[in-house]
């Protein structure tokens, strides 16, 4: 007879491989995003999050590299860090968003310093962007890495996007609001003598003033 007479002439699964079922002939390689250390095993044990296992028969699992993570078990890959993220530590299971104030339109990035700060006159509202935003027309911004523009105040306007500074409204302008891109003229009956004005003067009484944008009290008009 050639059959085997002795459990002695069964074999132990090697490394990386398993054999799940009693009666077997042959062993079986540990798939992608499994694996197995030792022999003898019935079953191949799936990788953890944070880590991969790229092929098959492997003995051992892989940890994700800085600029990638995984958060599921028993996968054989790791994703890149999204745009607007990074990942800066080996085995990571999750991704770490750039702070509001800073964005980063690119893939795998592996440090906090791949977060931009956004540049005066720009502004990054949330955590995660990929961009910077213009200040809009009626707001500014001075410095860099900010997460919200400044409204132009009252006696104030700001005419355009992406505006570094506010300016102030001239002689014969104000301004009571804030947050506004162009200044009004005085009314008739009315002067504004210095810039950055958020209110206009009355002519005094018994004088008149028949035009807008005055901007000396010598323009009001005795009656």
């Amino acid at each position: 007879s050639n059959g085997s007479t002795s459990s002695d002439a069964c074999l132990s699964a090697d490394p990386g491989n398993s054999v799940p079922d009693a009666g077997s002939s042959h062993q079986t390689p540990c798939t992608a995003g499994h694996y197995q250390p030792n022999s003898g095993e019935s079953s191949c044990t799936e990788a953890d999050a944070g880590y991969y296992v790229g092929g098959s028969g492997s003995i051992e699992q892989t940890p994700c590299d800085p600029g990638r993570w995984q958060n599921q078990t028993g996968k054989g890959w790791c994703w890149e860090a999204e745009p607007g993220h990074y990942v800066d530590s080996t085995a990571s299971t999750s991704q770490t968003p750039c702070a509001a104030g800073t964005y980063n339109p690119n893939y795998g990035s592996n440090s906090s310093a791949d977060c931009i700060a956004a540049d005066p006159g720009y502004h990054v509202p949330a955590e995660g962007s990929i961009n910077q935003e213009a200040c809009p027309a009626g707001t500014y911004q001075n410095q860099t890495g900010q997460s919200a523009c400044n409204e132009s105040e009252a006696g104030h306007y700001t005419d355009s996007t992406a505006s570094l500074q506010q300016s102030e409204c001239l002689a014969g302008t104000y301004q009571p609001l804030t947050g506004q891109f162009s200044c009004l003229n005085a009314s008739a009956g009315h002067y504004v003598e210095t810039s950055g004005s958020a209110v206009q003067q009355p002519c005094p009484s018994g004088h008149y003033n028949p035009d807008i944008g005055a901007d000396s009290l010598s323009d009001c008009l005795p009656a």
